[in-house]
């Protein structure tokens, strides 16, 4: 414990914690099958190990104090919004959730991917009619393929430069 005067000492606890990281609690061995279940859960989630969640939990039933403090430690609000809607009260099975959730990334996935795509399309214009306008062709030859929205986003490029 760190050194604390002799007057504040009695203000301070010196208990002893275990601390265990859920990343890397593969190694522990928990005898409570709850506490077992929400390190086991967390770190599934963490991992994106989405296929393992499924196989080991598709048909196992989980209190939904346990899904609601996975919800916490995670901060996955959809975990617990999906347990609430099954209504089955105490406990539900994992394989609706991890279906919604796996929807949920690959739907994320596909929007960063057109997003990236977008991006991409969009600066390879800019250079495009760059490169135009410095070998000097003009606006209306530029227009015939591009549009004067691409054309004003080039030009504010070029004179930001």
């Amino acid at each position: 414990m760190t050194d604390i005067p002799d007057e504040l000492r009695p203000f301070f606890s010196d208990y002893r914690i275990n601390l265990v990281q859920v990343l890397d609690s593969g190694h522990c061995q928990f005898y409570n099958e709850d506490v077992k279940n929400v390190f086991d859960i967390t770190q599934k989630i963490y991992t994106n190990n989405l296929q393992g969640l499924s196989e080991e939990y598709a048909n196992k039933s989980i209190d939904s104090e346990i899904i609601n403090l996975v919800t916490t430690i995670t901060g996955f609000s959809k975990l617990s919004d999906i347990f609430n809607e099954s209504g089955d009260g105490g406990e539900t099975t994992v394989w609706k959730c991890v279906q919604e959730m796996e929807d949920e990334w690959v739907q994320k996935g596909v929007a960063e991917g057109e997003l990236n795509g977008e991006i991409k399309v969009q600066k390879e214009r800019q250079t495009a009619i760059i490169t135009m306008i410095e070998l000097g062709l003009t606006k209306k030859q530029i227009f015939t393929k591009y549009s004067e929205e691409d054309y004003l986003k080039a030009e504010e490029a070029l004179n930001n430069n």
